[in-house]
């Protein structure tokens, strides 16, 4: 039971953890933002994101209420970008979007935090597959449902559905019961162990250390395709619902990517 309250938590989640994703771009677009400024606000906000999250994840390690973590970063994601609904300036865009990294990077490092706690090394990696197979499985289908709800109500519906779903993830969450998490298995510890390795230990592991490079290349090289694109698209005027336009191609990006986690998971069993 503790692990369909996970799955359902990582398909809610999956419209919250991102903030606006590839609709941010757009929506800046039609509050008459230069794409210059847009570029320069979201490679800030990814920018924010990598630097964060192993300073977050070392902290998470030695916070034992990871859930209310959780529960915390997905309330600042919704609170972010009902600012930057109601206050498109740079100034406020620029601060939100850092807190939405922020939370973000929280929110993920809290998730996998949990997923360890819960089922343990063993069956860590299978776990991880699943929650980012529902995580994809969940932007898509909340994708789906924005493409339809912009196209009659525009981009607003977007702000509407987040909320409504970072509240139905937050009670998903909330069902995981917490004396199933073992704190110590949170943290990737044995029975032998009473605190992780060094931090500076770990940057001397030459694979890990790649590892983190590559990703790290990956999320600047890939993570604006989707945004460029839709954004390309509105600038040319080649479309007039661009909301609609947007849910598509994170549709297909999304839906593509749901039996690849599962068999990524699976290689690095067997790798």
């Amino acid at each position: 039971m503790p692990l369909y309250f996970l799955n359902l938590f990582n398909f809610l989640v999956a419209d919250v953890r991102d903030g606006l994703g590839s609709f941010l771009g757009v929506f800046l677009q039609q509050n008459h933002w230069q794409v210059n400024k847009i570029g320069f606000v979201m490679t800030l906000a990814g920018l924010t994101s990598i630097i964060i999250t192993t300073p977050v994840s070392m902290l998470i390690d030695h916070i034992r209420y990871k859930k209310n973590i959780g529960i915390i970063a997905t309330i600042s994601i919704i609170i972010g970008c009902y600012f930057i609904y109601h206050y498109p300036n740079l100034p406020m865009t620029i601060i939100s979007q850092m807190l939405i990294a922020i939370a973000g990077a929280t929110l993920i490092s809290a998730t996998v935090s949990i997923t360890m706690g819960l089922v343990g090394p063993d069956l860590f990696d299978k776990q991880i597959g699943y929650n980012e197979s529902f995580n994809h499985a969940g932007n898509a289908c909340a994708a789906l449902i924005a493409g339809i709800a912009s196209y009659y109500f525009g981009l607003k519906a977007i702000f509407i559905l987040m909320s409504c779903s970072a509240f139905l993830a937050i009670t998903a969450l909330a069902l995981i019961p917490s004396r199933q998490i073992d704190n110590k298995i949170a943290r990737g510890l044995n029975v032998n162990q009473t605190s992780p390795q060094p931090f500076f230990k770990l940057l001397k592991n030459k694979k890990l250390f790649i590892l983190a490079v590559t990703i790290g290349l990956f999320h600047l090289a890939n993570a604006a395709m989707l945004p460029l694109l839709s954004q390309s698209m509105v600038a040319k005027n080649i479309i007039n619902k661009p909301g609609s336009y947007t849910a598509m191609t994170i549709i297909i990006a999304q839906t593509t990517m749901i039996p690849m986690a599962i068999f990524a998971a699976f290689f690095c069993k067997t790798a």
